[in-house]
């Protein structure tokens, strides 16, 4: 079921958009899940309390995210099967010994959402959707310094 855009925003928003907003309030949930599930598992006490820190956090971006896509009349389904069946693969595999695998992943999934989020600020503000703008531009930020975080032990 495709996302749709309220009459307010129809015309503003462009429908590209609209659907990549929608991919990233899942890939929010979907990330939100796992570093929950990752922290469950990791038996470095430091890294656990990072990845269960990215997990809260992550409840607040995906709120924002929803609350952004409802500004722009946007109906989202936040649930897909490949996100249902993808993140227990991925956090399994992380116990298995591709820890490092994974969380190199977490990194380029933020950083993609960075560069989503920048993107989207650029073609709110372009049609005049400063504040939504601004939420994007902030979004972008905070995924930057996530993808900084993790990749501490991506690198180490």
């Amino acid at each position: 079921m495709s996302p749709t855009v309220g009459p307010s925003a129809r015309h503003l928003v462009d429908p590209h958009l609209i659907e990549e907003l929608a991919r990233s309030l899942r890939d929010e949930l979907g990330a939100r899940a796992a570093y929950l599930r990752l922290a469950r598992g990791e038996r470095d006490t430091e890294l656990a309390s990072v990845l269960r820190g990215l997990s809260d956090e992550g409840a607040s971006i995906a709120e924002r995210v929803r609350a952004l896509a409802a500004e722009l009349g946007v109906q989202v389904r936040a649930w897909s099967v490949r996100r249902a069946i993808a993140g227990p693969f991925w956090t399994a595999s992380a116990r298995w010994g591709a820890r490092r695998f994974v969380l190199r992943l977490c990194v380029d999934s933020e950083e993609t959402l960075a560069r989503r989020y920048a993107q989207f600020a650029v073609n709110l503000a372009s049609v005049g959707l400063i504040p939504a703008a601004r939420t994007c531009d902030d979004l972008a930020h905070r995924k930057v310094a996530r993808a900084r975080v993790l990749r501490a032990w991506v690198s180490g």
